[in-house]
């Protein structure tokens, strides 16, 4: 049902804008009454983050199953990051969306975000050490390192015009980031 809403929510954000958009009209075009769309989502809020959430967890089980391949690093890191822009890409309109507007979410939802984030993080951070012990990397702080790729993913893609190759463009991306960490 939070789906079902969700979608109804969707494109009533796309089509009126999210300040434009009330609950109200959320639950009409949902077929149901505000009160019993309040038990699914207390505020139009929770609804933008329930996909921001969904975003996350799905790219977040990509990037925790492409990070347990047995793959070279440089390969798991150009798979993570092409996983990522192709989800973004599928969901490109709601994705510029919830980035217009992520800035406008309460601190509660913030934190929220912020831990997946952290999570996310963690994946690439873990590829990243594997490099570096295997001899492939320059010995950097992952930590910040993964940050730093982390930051690089998500701003390129959001500029990116329609007609480029999404992969195309992960790959050059990337390229640039392991030119500046790997072994010459």
């Amino acid at each position: 049902m939070r789906h079902r809403i969700f979608n109804v929510a969707a494109r009533l954000f796309l089509k009126q804008g999210y300040h434009e958009t009330s609950m109200r009209e959320v639950a009409e075009a949902a077929g149901m009454g505000k009160s019993t769309l309040y038990d699914y989502f207390p505020s139009k809020e929770e609804i933008l983050l329930y996909f921001v959430e969904q975003e996350m967890d799905a790219t977040h089980q990509d990037a925790v199953q492409i990070a347990a391949m047995n793959l070279p690093v440089e390969e798991k890191l150009r798979r993570i990051l092409g996983s990522l822009w192709v989800y973004l890409d599928e969901n490109r309109e709601m994705a510029v969306l919830i980035d217009r507007e992520s800035s406008r979410l309460g601190e509660r939802a913030n934190q929220r975000i912020a831990s997946r984030r952290e999570n996310y993080r963690k994946i690439l951070e873990s590829v990243l050490r594997q490099g570096i012990q295997d001899g492939i990397f320059r010995s950097v702080n992952p930590t910040l390192a993964a940050s730093a790729l982390h930051s690089m993913m998500t701003m390129p893609w959001l500029e990116q015009g329609e007609h480029e190759d999404i992969i195309e463009t992960a790959d050059e991306l990337i390229d640039l980031f392991l030119g500046g960490i790997k072994v010459h």
